[in-house]
This record gives C-alpha cells, sequence and structure tokens, in this order.
C-alpha cells in the first residue's frame, strides 16, 4: 500500500503561499489575429477593409469548365489550367486536364464530403464563417500532383492574402489535394479532407490559433468523421509514447519530431471530448482566447469543477494507465485503442539510496519505474518558479512581454502631449527574440488619435530585407537593449504612440519584451513595476521575471491480483513531497512526474530520492 503524509485533492502543486501576483492561464490576453499584411495595412488607414478583402468578383462554375489557379508548392508565377469535374452544393472539384479521374470514385469522395464532413463541421462550428476572398459560398478543391513534400494535403492561408499582396495567391477558399499520397479512391483523400477543412474554417474564424491545438481539433474531426485512431495517427501516437517527456502546448520545426506533437495533440484532444463532451469541444473553438488558455476558458464556460492542470495531471495517467476500472475510468480512453504501452524509465535503488535529478518539459511528463519488491522512502523536490522568456526585466520585477502566439499582431499603446516641448524623445529598453525578418517589432506614431501611423525607429532598428514597411527589430538582441527615437517632428499637440510585435503563420520564438517606457521630456518613463500603467495592452502581458512552477506527482502501484492503484503525492508550498510505498511480489510502482507553468517552454529541474528501507 501507498502511505502519505497527508491527502491531496488535485493536483500536486504549491497551491498555498504562492506568490500573490503569479499569473495563470486565466490571466491570458486576447490576442488580436495577423493573417497577413493586409490586417496592418487596413489597421493603420494605410488601405480600406474592401481593397484588401474584397469580396472580388467571381463567376459560378459549370462541369467542363476551365480555370487557372496557383499550385500548392509552386514558386513561381505561373499558374496552371485546371478542368472542373464534379460540382456540389459546398464545393468545386478541380483537375488537371491529364488527370484520369474516375467519375464513380469521385462521386462517392463528393458524396462523402457533402453527407458526413460539411454537416459534422456545420454541427461542430456553426455556419458563421464566410467564404474566400472571391465570396463563393463553395469552397474550391484542388486536386493535383507532384507536391515536393510529399504531404497528402494541405491549407494555404496565403489565398486570403490579396493578390496585390501576395502575387501567387488564388483569392479563394482552396483546399489542395496531393494525389501522388492520397488517391481519389483512399481513405486517406477523405481523411485529408476533414482535416484541412477544419483547419480552413479555423482561419476564417480563428486565424492565431495555436498550431498545436489546430492541429489536435483537425485530427479530432478525422475522429469524429468516423475514421480510425490507427489510420488518422497510429504512428505519430506511438512517437509521443515512446518520448512522453514532450511540450504538450508547443510546435517543432524540426520534420523529424513532428510525428510526436500530433501525437500527443490528438490524444490529448480525444481526452477532452471523451471526457467532457462535444459541447466542451465546441466552446473550445469559440472561446476568445488561444491554446491552454482555451482549454482553461472552456472548462470555466462549462462549469467543470476543475483546471486545465488538473485535467493534464490525469491526461497523463491515462497515457499510462488506459484501464477502464481504475477510478470509474477516469484515466481510460474510450474510443481509441493506444498503438503502444508507455514504459517507465527504471530506477535501479539497489541496497541503499538512488537520487535521480532530471528535467523536464513544461506540460510534459517522466515515467519512472520501480520493479523489485520491497518498501521505498521516496523524496521529491521540484523547483519553485521558472523564466517565462529566458530574460530578467532591465529593471525591477517586472517588464511587458509580446506574448508569442503565430498569425498575430500584439500592441501595447500610450497617449501623450507634447504641447510645450522643444525636442520630444520616446526611450525604452527592449529584449527581443523572434524569427528573423520573418517576425519583427515597429514603432509606430499618430498625430491624429490613431486614425493614421507612421513607423519610426531608433539606431537599433534595421530596414529592408523583410515585408516590414519601414524600421523594423527583428532576430534576436544582443541582451536588454536601449532605444530612443526623436519625436520632435510630434511636438505642439497630442501624440499617440504604439509598439506593434507582428508574426506570420510558422513557429514563433520567444517574442519581445519592453521597460522603462516614456518621453524623456515628459520626465515620466514607465517602469512597468506597477499595474497602473499609462501604456494600454492589445495582446501584450505585464509579467514579473518568473512564474510559479507547478508538478503533478503520482504514484501508481500494480499488483499481480489486483487493478492498478493511484495517489497523488501532496507537496509543500516549497515543491517537495515524501511518501513510503510498498512495491508487492511479482508487482511494480511507476512514479509519474508533469511539469506545469504557464506562458513558458522553459525546462523544469527536480530530483527524486529513493531510498530502500528493511522490512
Amino acid at each position: 500500500m501507498l502511505v502519505a503524509s497527508s491527502v491531496l485533492v488535485g493536483v500536486a502543486g504549491a497551491q498555498d503561499g504562492r506568490r500573490a501576483d503569479t499569473l495563470s492561464w486565466s490571466d491570458a490576453p486576447v490576442v488580436p489575429r495577423y493573417r497577413s499584411q493586409a490586417d496592418w495595412l487596413v489597421d493603420v488607414g494605410w488601405e480600406t477593409t474592401e481593397s484588401m478583402y474584397g469580396p472580388f468578383p467571381f463567376r459560378e462554375y459549370e462541369v467542363g469548365d476551365e480555370e487557372s489557379f496557383f499550385p500548392l508548392e509552386q514558386f513561381n508565377s505561373t499558374p496552371r489550367t485546371f478542368v472542373l469535374r464534379y460540382r456540389t452544393a459546398h464545393a468545386y472539384f478541380w483537375f488537371e486536364p491529364d488527370t484520369v479521374v474516375d467519375e464513380d470514385e469521385l462521386a462517392a469522395a463528393a458524396a462523402f464530403f457533402e453527407d458526413h464532413i460539411w454537416p459534422l463541421h456545420v454541427s461542430l462550428f456553426g455556419e458563421s464563417w464566410n467564404p474566400g476572398l472571391d465570396g463563393d459560398p463553395r469552397l474550391h478543391i484542388l486536386n493535383q500532383r507532384e507536391i515536393t513534400s510529399r504531404i497528402a494535403g494541405a491549407f494555404n492561408p496565403n489565398d486570403f492574402c490579396p493578390q496585390s499582396l501576395c502575387f501567387n495567391s488564388n483569392q479563394r477558399a482552396i483546399i489542395y489535394i496531393n494525389l501522388d499520397t492520397a488517391p481519389l479512391n483512399s481513405e486517406s483523400y477523405l481523411t485529408t479532407l476533414a482535416h484541412e477543412h477544419q483547419h480552413l474554417i479555423r482561419h476564417i474564424v480563428d486565424g492565431n490559433e495555436q498550431r498545436w491545438l489546430n492541429e489536435g481539433l483537425s485530427q479530432l474531426t478525422e475522429h469524429f468523421n468516423g475514421f480510425t485512431p490507427r489510420y488518422i495517427s497510429g504512428g505519430n501516437m506511438a512517437d509521443f509514447l515512446s518520448q512522453p517527456d514532450h511540450h504538450l502546448n508547443g510546435w517543432s520545426s524540426n520534420g523529424y519530431e513532428l510525428g510526436r506533437y500530433y501525437g500527443a495533440s490528438y490524444l490529448f484532444l480525444v481526452y477532452l471530448y471523451e471526457r467532457f463532451g462535444l459541447d466542451y469541444i465546441q466552446q473550445i473553438t469559440l472561446s476568445q482566447y488561444d491554446g491552454m488558455a482555451a482549454i482553461q476558458d472552456a472548462l470555466v464556460r462549462t462549469g467543470q469543477n476543475v483546471n486545465v492542470d488538473q485535467v493534464f495531471s490525469d491526461w497523463l495517467l491515462a497515457n499510462y494507465l488506459d484501464d477502464p476500472y481504475v477510478d470509474g475510468g477516469l484515466y481510460y480512453y474510450q474510443t481509441l485503442d493506444l498503438p503502444i504501452q508507455l514504459r517507465p524509465d527504471r530506477l535501479y535503488p539497489g541496497e541503499d539510496c538512488l537520487t535521480h535529478t532530471d528535467t523536464v518539459n513544461q506540460y510534459g511528463a517522466d515515467y519512472l519505474g520501480l520493479i523489485e519488491p520491497g518498501v521505498y522512502d521516496i523524496s521529491f523536490d521540484g523547483s519553485d518558479d521558472v523564466l517565462v522568456m529566458g530574460a530578467d526585466p532591465a529593471s525591477g520585477d517586472y517588464m511587458w512581454w509580446s506574448y508569442n502566439n503565430a498569425s498575430s499582431a500584439t500592441r501595447l499603446t500610450a497617449a501623450f502631449d507634447l504641447s510645450g516641448l522643444e525636442t520630444a524623445t520616446l526611450t525604452f529598453d527592449a529584449w527581443w527574440d523572434v524569427e528573423n525578418r520573418f517576425d519583427w517589432l515597429q514603432v509606430l506614431v499618430s498625430p491624429d488619435w490613431g486614425i493614421s501611423w507612421q513607423v519610426v525607429g531608433g539606431p537599433g532598428a534595421a530596414s529592408g530585407g523583410s515585408d516590414a514597411p519601414g524600421a523594423y527589430y527583428t532576430g534576436r538582441s544582443a541582451g536588454w537593449t536601449t532605444e530612443q527615437i526623436d519625436l520632435s517632428a510630434y511636438i505642439g499637440g497630442p501624440v499617440t504612440v504604439r509598439f506593434e510585435y507582428l508574426t506570420d503563420t510558422s513557429n514563433t520564438l520567444s517574442g519581445v519584451a519592453l521597460d522603462n517606457l516614456g518621453i524623456v521630456e515628459l520626465g515620466f518613463v514607465d517602469d512597468v513595476e506597477s499595474p497602473d500603467s499609462p501604456w494600454s495592452p492589445d495582446g501584450f502581458l505585464r509579467i514579473p521575471d518568473t512564474v510559479v512552477q507547478d508538478w503533478t506527482v503520482s504514484i501508481v502501484i500494480h499488483s499481480p491480483d489486483s487493478p492498478p492503484m493511484v495517489q497523488r503525492l501532496p507537496l509543500d508550498v516549497l515543491n517537495t513531497g515524501r511518501a513510503s510505498i510498498t512495491v508487492p511480489d511479482g508487482g511494480s510502482a511507476t512514479i509519474v512526474i508533469g511539469a506545469m507553468a504557464p506562458f513558458t517552454s522553459e525546462l523544469a529541474d527536480y530530483k527524486v530520492t529513493v531510498q530502500r528501507c528493511a522490512e
């Protein structure tokens, strides 16, 4: 049996006596989306919504019509001709002229889209999402060959960018299918349609959802459409279960690691669906928040008596146990079978004491196993806090952080009266680690209360070499940099100053931190130490240097003649805890350790000490 010093309800962590100003997922900002430069041009008043997003004229096509499209992964300005081979109430099916198409197979695929995929997605996401820039209520399914990456298909956000900015935009809502890897008569063709249709809808209704959750939702729609879990993500699930120390709420640009990310997001979304139901999943998709903050928001709005960290803790046990007879099936997948058994890393305490020191990813887990029978004292000591973004504030304990969602435009804005000044100098300390040339920070100034804006920059700003209009900050700074920008051209009246961080659709890095911001000649510089700041955030978040590190520690005892027993290890405010366990003859014990801290991808440190006791 397991003997512990007290009974723990929920997640083990520093729940009492924590720092009063610590952040949680409930503090996450609502992050404005940035789909393309068109959003920015409209926002700053340089273009109108109509000129950027139309709707542009479209024609209603008939079977046999030809049209020119830019195929996926064609990086030149030459479109190719496609022929419309089938039309339904909600979709056009286009093929290249020399593609041999079996009409019965095409009719069957189109019928599955109309009878299954479309109505299911309408029931999940509603019909409030709009068509592409052409205003056509039908979407276009472009069936092509010779996609070099060998993907089964894709949705390309570039098609929602006007051709005046994106030369190879098709200005239509399109799903691309690779017939070389997803033939028309295959299950892969249909799963790809379901998967990419969710991405298309997500782009329209929530253009900056975090990639891990977006991919999880797309795989979940495949699941809902009746496809087998092994086909949806079998190899990916196995990749994840074989390496469970995985940053669940992150993403990777390394193709060799992507399987784990797909597998983890799929399993987590299936677990959420099975535990909380379809209405809960719908609330995630409707949330104004992103990623883990959306998971937490949906828990609150559906009246669940748990938080996201507690659910994550239970999910770690489901990935290990998958047993309907433990705790009423709380750790069991009802609608899928795990492809492999998660194997703990074995500990060898011998006759004396073993100390295991390690790190674990945020929202990742380590599984440590004991198989020798006997009595053991187990002690845990986890780190108490963790840096949010790898940098301390330039001064004091607080700084403004840009957040780090992809496809986003976060802003920090303040108004100043420059009347009576002879000169005006904007000063600020900045630290940045952003995708070079593809993401950037800009400083903008408006003399007319935000109706129009001009871009300004200091000595550390770059110009040219990217799509950024004007001066911008990108790449990685050499630590904290003090920037000063001459605003003397705006003296004599009010002026609005804005810091804006723009990210594209790919992966993001840590983002931008700002501190000590103000106008020198006004005698005021905000050190961000007070929550009463003149700077108004829109996606930016005021953060301390660190956030509290929470932990979940569970011990699973396996006996040869009874179901596994799960007990949480209670932790005190210093994230330490201790228990005594007995491993029976023919049994084993597994220590499950998970780390949870919001807004950060920094590793968490811990130490486990196992002392074998005399019986």
